[in-house]
Order: C-alpha cells, then sequence, then structure tokens
C-alpha cells in the first residue's frame, strides 16, 4: 500500500514536471507570436482612443469657428468655415444656413451685412446702403447657400432637420421674389419631411406658411432720405422755470427770469429807467353860484 502511494507521488510528479516542459516548448515556439499579437492589440486601443480625443477636438474647432464667424455676421466667414469643416457633422449645414440667412436679412432691409442703422435713422458705415442691383446679388447668393446647405444634408437622416431649414430657406427667398409657386413646392417638401421625422413644431411652420402664401400682404416700400419730404422746424426750447421762493406762509412762490440786469442799477448797457410822466395842474375849486330857489328869509334881519 504504501508503495503504491509512493508510485503515484512520484508519476504525479512526471505528470508535471511534462507540462511545465510542453509550456515552456510552447512559449518558445509561439511566444513571439502571442507578444506581437498584444503589442497590436494595445497599440490599436490606444490609437482608437487618441483619434477618438482628435475628432472631439476638431468638432470642438468647428464650432468655436463657426460661433464667431456667427457673431461677426460675416456671411463670407461662414462659407469660409463650411468649407474648411466639410467633414464634421452638422457644421457645414448650420454655417451655410446662417449665411443664408443674413444674405436674405440684407436683401429684405436693403442694408449691407454688417450695417447697423441707428435709432435716428442713420448708418454706421455711410455707403452700407445697397442698389437694386446689389440687393439683387444679395437674394442670388441666399438662394445658393441654401441650396448648398439641401444638397449635403439631402439623404441623410441625422441631417433632416437641416434639410427642412434649408427648404424654409429656399421658400423665405422664393416669396422675397414673388415665386409663390416656388415657395409653396418648398414648404410642402418640408411639411412632408417634417412629418416623417416627427418634428411637429417644424411640420406646423410649414403647414401656416403654406397655407398663408395667398393672403401675403404686399411687401413694404424701402425709401431713402431723398423721399421722405423735409423734416419740420424745430420749435425753440421753452424758457427755463425760474427759482422758486417761498412766501411767509410756506406757499411757493414761482418767479419768472428776466433777462439782463433790472432798469436803472448803473450797470454799464443797461436801460434808462422810463421818465415818469408829469403830473396834471391842479384845478382850484370853483366857487358855490347862488342857490337857486326862493331866498331864505335872513333871521338877524
Amino acid at each position: 500500500m504504501e508503495q503504491r502511494q509512493t508510485q503515484v507521488r512520484v508519476g504525479a510528479g512526471l505528470e508535471e514536471s511534462r507540462l511545465n516542459k510542453d509550456f515552456i516548448e510552447f512559449l518558445q515556439r509561439w511566444g513571439w507570436l502571442i507578444l506581437a499579437i498584444l503589442v497590436v492589440v494595445l497599440g490599436g486601443y490606444i490609437g482608437l482612443r487618441e483619434l477618438r480625443e482628435y475628432r472631439v477636438r476638431q468638432t470642438d474647432q468647428a464650432f468655436e469657428a463657426l460661433t464667431s464667424a456667427a457673431a461677426a455676421g460675416n456671411p463670407d466667414n461662414l462659407l469660409r468655415v463650411a468649407e474648411e469643416f466639410s467633414g464634421q457633422p452638422g457644421v457645414p449645414h448650420l454655417a451655410r444656413l446662417s449665411a443664408g440667412d443674413i444674405y436674405l436679412r440684407a436683401y429684405r432691409s436693403g442694408l449691407a451685412p454688417g450695417v447697423q442703422q441707428q435709432p435716428d435713422g442713420t448708418l454706421s458705415d455711410p455707403e452700407g446702403a445697397l442698389t437694386e442691383e446689389q440687393r439683387k446679388e444679395m437674394l442670388g447668393k441666399a438662394r445658393a447657400a441654401y441650396e448648398a446647405a439641401l444638397a449635403g444634408s439631402r439623404g441623410d437622416r441625422a441631417a433632416t432637420i437641416h434639410e427642412i431649414n434649408a427648404h424654409l430657406g429656399l421658400a423665405a427667398a422664393a416669396e422675397s421674389a414673388d415665386d409663390l409657386e416656388a415657395a409653396r413646392a418648398h414648404y410642402a417638401s418640408a411639411l412632408e419631411l417634417a412629418t416623417r421625422a416627427q418634428l411637429g413644431h417644424l411640420a406646423e411652420l410649414a403647414r401656416l406658411r403654406q397655407e398663408t402664401l395667398a393672403s401675403l400682404p404686399p411687401r413694404p416700400v424701402l425709401l431713402t432720405r431723398a423721399d421722405l419730404p423735409p423734416e419740420p422746424a424745430s420749435a425753440p426750447p421753452p424758457p427755463a422755470a425760474g427759482p422758486t421762493i417761498m412766501d411767509t406762509s410756506g406757499n411757493p412762490i414761482q418767479m419768472t427770469p428776466i433777462e439782463g440786469p433790472p432798469p436803472g442799477m448803473g450797470f454799464p448797457g443797461a436801460p434808462a429807467p422810463a421818465p415818469a410822466p408829469p403830473p396834471s395842474p391842479a384845478q382850484p375849486p370853483s366857487e358855490p353860484g347862488p342857490a337857486s330857489g326862493p331866498e331864505q328869509p335872513n333871521e338877524d334881519r
């Protein structure tokens, strides 16, 4: 019994030794390959992480450039941002839509992009008023920006909202050009896309604008200063109120200011006091005449 147990223990040791030897041979044969696979996997993980961080930095940079260009209100810079960051999701569509809005607003207001009108009607740039040809050019640029946004977002489910806004912008541009049929077609496309994407507020907006096309009021005429009547002459300012003095009863007494020094105060240039009118001559009392009527008897007589 003891001999059998000794044989079992000796056999177990041989088996363990054989396993260790096989493992060492396996590592000697395939260890380099396993190590290479581990290096590749680790390098791929690090590379994917760096690529993800790089894309995040690019997206942040793109949105920073978009925000700066939109705040400046320069449509050319917005279109430049759209071309520079064309591979970023959403940025080129937003940049082109914003540029189209600025161009369309310039056409409607008759002012170049970036020109502000002061409360008194003057412009921040005296040459900021657009001619009729320049206004038509602005309308054409607005259409081109909207069409570029539409072409870049069409068929992309993630950019459906940009496609809808591009249709709405083209419809507004068509309204400005009195092309109601084109405006109605773009509103119909926007309504269909918004309904399919379950964007209820955009669908309702497109439907209302489509329904009110026939009842649009005439566009107001932009007048220049030369077309306006001359301004009326300004009235002189009212005289300043005099100082308030309190009387003995505590009631205020309103004093009227007098220009110049009072007359007769001896100041140089003061007007001389007007002479007092001469007094009228005194009339002597008239003597009483004889009393009329019967003579009264004299008691002394």
